[in-house]
Order: structure tokens, then C-alpha cells, then sequence
């Protein structure tokens, strides 16, 4: 559900800060961090559903992609809130 409503709140502040257009100051950095943030979280929502889909053929637990993807994941996470944080941060 989380992933659902930061989807929502940076769909929301990528239309607030294209309606304020390049007369904002920090019009290209926060433009470029939404961006960065929603390109991250289509990214993990992809490799959880691949992550699912491998560990059901292959098995639980079973085999370093498996493993590789999921530390993947956690970091994507990590990048995608801290880039929300930074945008939250340098609006308004």
C-alpha cells in the first residue's frame, strides 16, 4: 500500500511542478528526482513480480539471482524514498 501512495504522491507533485513550469528555481532538480523516483519504482514493482515468478520455478530460497534481485530491490527502495524525501523537502 505504501508503494501505491508514493506512486500518488509523486505523480502528484511531477504535475504540481510541470504546472509551476521552469520559472521555479528548482524546477530541473526536482523535476529529475521525481522522475529518477518513478522510473525506480516501476522498476522494483517489475523485479518483485520476477522475483516471484523465479522463486516459484526454481524454488524458496534457492540460487544467488534470486538473491542478487532482492538486495536490488532494497536498494531501489532506499533510492526511490530518499529522492521523495529530497523533493518533499526542496518544494514549497
Amino acid at each position: 500500500i505504501m508503494d501505491v501512495a508514493l506512486l500518488m504522491a509523486n505523480a502528484s507533485q511531477l504535475k504540481a511542478a510541470l504546472e509551476q513550469g521552469p520559472r521555479f528555481s528548482l524546477y530541473t532538480p526536482i523535476i529529475t528526482l521525481i522522475s529518477i523516483s518513478l522510473f525506480l519504482q516501476v522498476t522494483v514493482g517489475v523485479l518483485l513480480i520476477f522475483i516471484v515468478l523465479l522463486s516459484v520455478l526454481v524454488g524458496v530460497g534457492e540460487g544467488r539471482l534470486l538473491c542478487f534481485f532482492a538486495v536490488y530491490v532494497r536498494v531501489n527502495v532506499s533510492i526511490c524514498v530518499s529522492a521523495h524525501v529530497l523533493c518533499m523537502s526542496w518544494s514549497k
